[in-house]
């Protein structure tokens, strides 16, 4: 079910490629262009088969990770920064705390203000900063640790 909001996801980031390639700030063949606004097109199409979808099955998950899919959310066109390598350190002590969806999507309602702390947004506690930054997680995790940083 989770993977029903990564459509809408993927097509909000897929119109900023698109917009980017198409004003020139990123370069690719005629064909490369051909082929993301395909992606586009079918991100869009399942994007809304499926969310509601996703309301209907869910109610609870839909409406704490609705901000995410909503119009505008991933269209923000930030140009990126590189990050100081000097300022990296490799992990730490490996983590004792498995992996958890849950605990994942509780410090994203957090953030998004649609969790138990109502529509306070960015009300990000310590235990929830700890887990969505550490730098002993690797694998599947860093793709969650990546999407609430991103969301950040």
């Amino acid at each position: 079910m989770r993977e029903r909001a990564g459509y809408s996801t993927l097509f909000r980031q897929l119109t900023v490629l698109l917009r980017r390639l198409r004003t020139g700030r990123v370069q690719a063949e005629p064909e490369q262009l051909q082929q993301i606004a395909s992606l586009q097109e079918r991100a869009a199409h399942l994007a809304d088969r499926t969310l509601p979808e996703l309301e209907r099955q869910d109610k609870d998950y839909y409406t704490k990770l609705s901000p995410i899919v909503q119009p505008g959310f991933w269209e923000s066109d930030v140009t990126g920064r590189t990050t100081d390598s000097a300022l990296l350190s490799p992990p730490s002590i490996p983590r004792d705390h498995p992996f958890s969806e849950d605990d994942s999507d509780r410090c994203l309602s957090e953030l998004l203000g649609t969790g138990q702390n109502g529509d306070q947004k960015c009300q990000i506690s310590d235990a929830c900063w700890e887990m969505m930054t550490s730098p002993s997680y690797t694998g599947y995790w860093l793709t969650h640790e990546l999407f609430y940083l991103e969301v950040l």
